[in-house]
C-alpha cells in the first residue's frame, strides 16, 4: 500500500515519540505498562489526525504493470484511421481541453513542453487556413469542425523556470544554446504525437496533415508571437465512408534491431 508523504512524516514522529519514551526509562522500567501507554498515545495521535485529515492513497509510486483494455487499444490504435472526411457534428470544446491536458502529461526532455496549439473553428479562420493549403487538403479541412495548428514556441526556454521548478533547466540551455532548436523540434513533435493519441482517447477522430505553406500559416495566425507552425490536425467525427483502407506497416523484424 502506498501512502502520501504526510503519513510517512507522521509515522516518523510517532516512532520518535516512542523512542523518547523508552529512552526516558531504563529497559528494566520500560515494562508492559509503559509500552501500553505508548500505544495509547500513538493511537490517539493517529485517530485525531485521521479525523481532521482523512487518509489519501497516492498512486504516484504504483507501477503500471498491466496493459490497457482491448476496447481502449481498438479506439486509439487498431480501429482508428486517419480521417479524410467529417460528419456535420460539432466538437465539444471540453474534449479539446481534456485532450490537451492528457497530451501534456506525457514526457518531454526537461519538461520543456514546447508545443503550442491554435484551434481553428470559425468560418473566417477556416477561410484563411484554406488559402494556405494544398488543393487536395481543402475538402477535409473545410468539413472538419476544428483544425489544430500544432506549433512550436521558439521561446519555450523562457517558460522553464515555471515548468522545471526542481531543476534549473533554463541554465542548461543558456549554457548550451545549440541545444535549443533540436530540443524544440524533437519534443514538439513528440507532443504533437501525444495530442493525436489523446484526441482519439477522448472519442474524436483526427486527420494529421502536412501539405500547407508554413510561412503563410504563420503570417495568417501567428504574427506577433514566438510560435511557428509545425503540422495540422483536422479534428471531428469521421465520415467513415471517406476513410482510405489502412496501408501496410513494417513488421517488427524489419523496423527494429537489438544492440
Amino acid at each position: 500500500m502506498y501512502f502520501d508523504a504526510c503519513y510517512e512524516d507522521l509515522l516518523f514522529e510517532c516512532c520518535n515519540l516512542l523512542y523518547q519514551l523508552c529512552d526516558a526509562f531504563s529497559v528494566r522500567v520500560c515494562d508492559i505498562f509503559i509500552i501500553c501507554a505508548s500505544i495509547q498515545i500513538l493511537e490517539s495521535i493517529f485517530v485525531s489526525h485521521c479525523i481532521s485529515s482523512p487518509l489519501v492513497l497516492s498512486t504516484a509510486s504504483i507501477p503500471m504493470s498491466s496493459i490497457v483494455s482491448t476496447e481502449s487499444l481498438n479506439q486509439i490504435f487498431y480501429n482508428a484511421h486517419t480521417a479524410h472526411g467529417f460528419q456535420a457534428k460539432p466538437v465539444d470544446e471540453a474534449l479539446l481541453h481534456k485532450a490537451l491536458e492528457l497530451a501534456q502529461l506525457a514526457p518531454t526532455a526537461y519538461n520543456t513542453c514546447p508545443m503550442r496549439v491554435v484551434f481553428v473553428k470559425s468560418a473566417d479562420g477556416k477561410e484563411k487556413l484554406n488559402k494556405c493549403l494544398m488543393e487536395g487538403n481543402i475538402p477535409q479541412t473545410s468539413e472538419a469542425p476544428v483544425t489544430a495548428i500544432v506549433c512550436f514556441d521558439t521561446e519555450y526556454v523562457q517558460k522553464l523556470p515555471e515548468l522545471s521548478p526542481f531543476f534549473d533547466a533554463k541554465a542548461v540551455f543558456d549554457a548550451n544554446p545549440a541545444w535549443v532548436q533540436p530540443t524544440m523540434v524533437q519534443n514538439g513533435n513528440l507532443q504533437g504525437g501525444y495530442l493525436i493519441l489523446a484526441l482519439r482517447a477522448v472519442g474524436l477522430d483526427v486527420g494529421p496533415m502536412s501539405g500547407f505553406d508554413n510561412a503563410a500559416v504563420d503570417a495568417a495566425f501567428l504574427q506577433g508571437t514566438t510560435w511557428k507552425s509545425n503540422f495540422l490536425i483536422n479534428i471531428g467525427h469521421a465520415n467513415a465512408e471517406k476513410n482510405y483502407p489502412r496501408g501496410p506497416r513494417l513488421a517488427f523484424e524489419n523496423a527494429t534491431k537489438f544492440a
